[in-house]
């Protein structure tokens, strides 16, 4: 095999674990969407008055939330 083929190879499979994090990437964050709206629905405290700051306090003391460390993860960045 010479050197062309295998930068060939190379960027092949560079190109294709790329491609597999995006598509990983995407789908958890369409899992989070989903599970955050589902938590969010069975939330009855929080209404349309309420403020960002006190919905981010609810759901530090909602179980779900808590237990799920990759919605925990992205709380902790607002």
């Amino acid at each position: 095999m010479n050197e062309s083929d295998r930068r060939d190879i190379y960027e092949d499979v560079i190109f294709n674990l790329d491609k597999r994090e995006r598509e990983e990437a995407k789908n958890k964050k369409k899992k989070n969407i989903r599970d955050l709206t589902d938590i969010l629905d069975t939330m009855t405290n929080i209404e349309y008055r309420t403020t960002w700051v006190q919905a981010q306090q609810l759901l530090l003391q909602n179980p779900k939330f808590i237990n799920n460390p990759d919605l925990l993860g992205r709380c902790i960045q607002f």
